[in-house]
């Protein structure tokens, strides 16, 4: 016989979103952070904005936003965690727990440096094929190298992706973890956790927009008796994933 599905009120639901992190708390629930937001949503339940998570750990005082008022008591009834989902989230947390936790405290924390050049030499190698990349048909420039991380980005953020290889690379280096390039596909590139080889990316994403053509690209137009401008300019984010 199938066991009922979890429940839990909207305000002690409210409140746990606000006091633990949406993935943590999304795994004791035997669901997706994903999951987990779409419920929120559905029941009116406000999230934690970017950065309250990282704001409250360095001591900063924050206000939570008001869970709005509901016109009935609800008692939200979450999906079923099937017993092989259970025995593989107790036995994520039996093996990686120690090493989840270890990570969460504030001086673990990993910070990017600022420095105009990188100091970890695979962060230089990706550097320097960045800068020597012709960018894409949408405008990002790519790694995707024997080295452990694979970027896609626009030229103006490569500095900034860089950064962000240095300081993880730096990290691994501090925590021991092995680092291996060699051929990605063949599985031979990674970053050695527990066991398993992991290979990281970093992407910035752009927001398509159509192209307004230039005086320059009207007289060509004219000369030619053709268009040669694009249709579309990608415009980055500034955002990375």
């Amino acid at each position: 016989m199938r066991p009922p599905n979890p429940k839990i009120s909207r305000t002690e639901l409210y409140a746990r979103v606000w006091a633990e992190p949406l993935t943590k708390l999304a795994e004791s629930f035997g669901i997706s952070d994903v999951g987990l937001r779409k419920i929120c949503q559905r029941h009116d339940i406000p999230l934690p904005p970017q950065g309250y998570r990282q704001r409250a750990q360095s001591g900063r005082v924050q206000t939570p936003t008001p869970l709005p008022r509901a016109s009935e008591p609800e008692t939200i009834e979450l999906p079923a965690l099937p017993a092989t989902s259970q025995f593989a989230t107790d036995l994520m947390r039996e093996v990686y727990g120690a090493l989840i936790e270890a990570e969460d405290r504030p001086d673990r924390r990993i910070s990017v440096s600022g420095a105009a050049e990188p100091k970890h030499p695979i962060a230089r190698r990706i550097s320097k094929a960045l800068k020597a990349c012709a960018p894409d048909k949408y405008g990002a420039v790519v790694y995707d190298g024997p080295e452990p991380f694979k970027v896609r980005v626009p030229p103006a953020s490569v500095t900034r992706a860089v950064r962000l290889v240095d300081a993880l690379a730096l990290a691994c280096d501090a925590r021991a973890f092995e680092i291996r390039t060699g051929n990605a596909s063949r599985g031979q590139s990674g970053i050695i956790i527990v066991g398993e080889a992991e290979r990281l990316a970093i992407e910035e994403a752009s927001r398509k927009q159509l192209h307004w053509s230039t005086e320059a690209e009207r007289a060509r137009t004219r000369r030619l008796g053709y268009s040669t401008a694009p249709i579309y300019d990608f415009v980055p984010s500034g955002v990375m994933t």
